[in-house]
């Protein structure tokens, strides 16, 4: 329901800054989206009350139905007063569980629909501080958006305005500190891969046959070397991989090579990650060392998916969650961006969450064919 709603409300922002009398008379041009501005409202409601402690829909929710009384002059007919108070239970006791940026600015946006000028100012001063210490920018830029919008629409412009100034200059000193934002990607690299080989389980005579042997190493890396320059990418680009022995950190380790961005997203909490999946066949650690190298590197991010995304449902594989998340995110950049490389022998894999796995979402979901690696061919 959050989804549908934040559907609904792209579309409202899309529409009206396309309007042709926005720029002479934003609020007369927003009554024109006002309808659709509705829809966003109850459907940001119907998932507050699915989910009562999240107070973002609660907020947005709230932000929608305000600006929609404020816009038509006419009262919504949406329980406004109830989701101010249960956007105001959840926050406060997110907050007193752990003060972050998210909880605060819901607050803060709170006490401003509802004219509360001094609480409002505190609690985007102290969101904004914690902003810049966490070195976030999208959470930043999120609040400067909204923050926009209700100025344009002159509502309660002056607690709007101040606010605005703490947050520009929250991120003037996060510019500052870090340099300027890094540019769009032009191409974004999902890598899905074999692991080195187990030498105990996989190999000639073992319960499993061969698959990416140790001496392959170089030949594999050199491979991928070339498919990041068949594709094009290069620095200012974005890689997206797991992480693991083998593939992953050879990809990842070609894409720092070129100045590529990394993200390396994590199926499992770090420590059981390594076991499974970094040092489970490491007898002169050169995994765990090529690990730190591209974790400590300045231009790779590392999320793990439970503190991301939260637990998985019951009976739901890690590694398909994963594969998943990997995969929405290369193509939330927009799919003539994304590219697609496999190292896989093309054998059916050891279950869900595999390489084969992830060659079927990408030809399912996008049509298209990935680079293909077979080590045996090198």
């Amino acid at each position: 329901m959050g989804l549908l709603a934040r559907t609904w409300k792209d579309e409202c922002k899309q529409i009206w800054n396309t309007h042709p009398q926005r720029k002479l008379d934003a609020l007369v041009s927003a009554r024109d989206i006002a309808g659709i501005l509705q829809s966003a409202a109850s459907a940001y409601a119907a998932a507050f009350r699915a989910a009562p402690g999240d107070h973002y829909p609660g907020i947005n929710a709230l932000t929608m139905g305000r600006l929609w009384e404020h816009i038509t002059g006419r009262t919504s007919k949406l329980p406004l007063g109830l989701i101010a108070a249960g956007v105001g239970w959840t926050a406060d006791t997110a907050i007193a569980r752990n003060k972050d940026y998210w909880a605060l600015a819901t607050r803060a946006e709170l006490a401003l629909l509802e004219d509360r000028k001094d609480d409002a100012l505190d609690d985007y001063s102290e969101a904004a501080a914690i902003a810049v210490d966490n070195r976030d920018r999208f959470a930043l830029d999120s609040s400067s958006q909204q923050l926009d919008i209700l100025g344009e629409l002159k509502f309660h412009s002056e607690i709007v305005a101040e606010a605005a100034r703490m947050i520009d200059s929250a991120e003037q000193q996060l510019d500052r500190l870090l340099g300027e934002p890094a540019k769009e990607p032009a191409h974004v690299v999902v890598f899905s891969g074999h692991m080195i080989d187990d030498p105990e389980v996989r190999g000639e005579g073992k319960e499993k046959p061969p698959r990416f042997p140790s001496a392959k190493i170089d030949a594999v890396a050199a491979r991928i070397r070339a498919a990041l320059d068949e594709i094009g990418a290069g620095a200012g680009d974005l890689g997206l991989c797991g992480g693991a022995s083998g593939g992953d950190l050879l990809f990842a380790e070609a894409c720092l090579e070129r100045g590529i961005r990394v993200e390396l997203r994590l199926a499992r909490a770090e420590n059981a990650f390594l076991a499974e999946s970094v040092t489970f066949a490491d007898p002169d650690h050169r995994w765990e060392r090529s690990f730190a190298r591209v974790k400590e590197n300045p231009m790779t991010t590392v999320l793990v998916m439970p503190e991301e995304l939260g637990p998985p449902t019951k009976g739901v594989s890690v590694h398909d969650r994963c594969n998943r998340w990997i995969l929405y995110t290369a193509l939330s950049q927009g799919l003539l961006k994304a590219s697609f490389i496999t190292l896989w022998d093309g054998e059916p894999g050891d279950g869900p969450g595999g390489t084969q796995n992830m060659v079927e979402l990408v030809r399912n979901l996008t049509g298209r064919r990935p680079i293909i690696i077979d080590p045996a061919t090198l």
